[in-house]
């Protein structure tokens, strides 16, 4: 079957009454009017079926360029506006079928703020869906900005994603996802981690857009607040890396720590504070970050491609990103080689390291408890 997708990709389709089986209907329609070979498409005898069973759509908006994207396999739904569900059966339904059901659940490892689960289906495929309370839907529909927000920079894999949502009988809040299978890391695939980690910092962040949005209306920042772990990350535009890290990234987390840092300790991070200016630098440009790249937060695919997860994205200095696979156990030595190839190391990072590093020791501190505040201590007199 040959489609010229050209001739149809700013053909309108209709969403308000949103049901799978009908976005592709008219999604068929539209191809069937316009393919180069109609007589190949009319002997198909439902062609929306046919791409049901035989194609994987990516479902964003109300445009076909916006729509369909030809990846093989099934369906995806994704975008900022994806569709909120109102129960966990109502979304298996829509997305995957009317006649389709749950036919066993199997709690996964891993996951400190999420709960997750294998759902294997009536049609005997499998997608990962990841629960919390249902109070923290907020949480999921950050995620799928986020993660929209990477795959709209086309420099690196995210997991395909089919719907989120509430479920008041189960009293959850879900998103479910493609389950990614795995496969050890080699040197290659690390290298491939490291290129393409860089493609997306170097990505031009003013041509990102999640459902027709920019991502930040100015320099820095992000369309949306987002979570960090289980805290909520400010995301407010600045037109300075350095101002928004100081008030977006620094003071919040400083504040909620207070309650356990002495008068001392209060003092030099409100110094700390004051001096950023003389710390930090401003950009040569801005980068879209995931924002949690710790080890546990990429894959590698069983094709050997590797895949981003669980970000806090936002708009930032690309530094901020490499300082935190820095912070706990660096990622291996093939990354960074292949990261700096594309996107060179500049001189004095090291120097500015910890302060990013400050950010997340405080979090944890915030969040777990324990020595983290020390940690964070020793940075700040570090700097000050």
């Amino acid at each position: 079957m040959t489609v010229d997708y050209q001739m149809i990709i700013n053909a309108p389709i209709s969403t308000h009454k949103f049901s799978l089986s009908n976005l592709c209907a008219q999604i068929a329609q539209l191809v069937e009017q316009r393919t180069e070979n109609p007589r190949v498409l009319g002997s198909i005898p439902s062609l929306g079926t046919f791409f049901m069973q035989n194609y994987r759509f990516t479902i964003c908006s109300c445009k076909v360029s916006q729509c369909l994207v030809m990846l093989g396999g099934d369906i995806a739904i994704e975008g900022y506006d994806m569709r909120k569900y109102n129960s966990l059966n109502e979304a298996i339904h829509e997305c995957f079928g009317q006649d389709i059901s749950i036919a066993k659940s199997t709690r996964m490892s891993g996951g400190d703020i999420n709960s997750m689960t294998r759902l294997t289906l009536s049609n005997g495929g499998n997608v990962l869906l990841k629960t919390n309370s249902y109070d923290n839907i907020d949480f999921f529909r950050t995620e799928v900005i986020g993660l929209t927000a990477i795959k709209a920079s086309n420099t690196i894999a995210t997991p395909k994603l089919y719907g989120y949502g509430s479920d008041s009988d189960k009293r959850i809040a879900f998103l479910i996802m493609e389950e990614i299978h795995t496969t050890r890391a080699t040197g290659g695939a690390i290298s491939d981690l490291g290129y393409a980690f860089a493609k997306m910092h170097l990505a031009d962040t003013a041509k990102i857009t999640v459902d027709g949005k920019c991502i930040t209306d100015k320099k820095y920042g992000f369309i949306t607040d987002n979570y960090i772990g289980a805290t909520k990350q400010i995301n407010t535009p600045k037109d300075s890396w350095i101002d928004f890290f100081r008030e977006c990234r620094l003071e919040p987390q400083i504040k909620m720590a207070e309650h356990g840092m002495g008068n001392g300790l209060i003092k030099k991070s409100l110094a700390l504070l004051d001096r950023l200016d003389s710390i930090m630098i401003e950009p040569d440009k801005p980068s879209l970050l995931h924002g949690d790249m710790w080890g546990g937060n990429h894959l590698i695919r069983d094709d050997g491609v590797p895949v981003l997860i669980d970000p806090a994205t936002y708009v930032g200095h690309a530094e901020a990103d490499i300082a935190m696979t820095e912070m706990f156990s660096p990622f291996p030595r093939d990354f960074y080689k292949a990261y700096y190839e594309i996107n060179p190391m500049v001189s004095d990072y090291s120097d500015r390291r910890d302060i990013y590093n400050l950010y997340h020791y405080l979090n944890h501190y915030n969040l777990f408890g324990g020595g983290y505040l020390s940690s964070a201590g020793h940075i700040i007199s570090r700097y000050v």
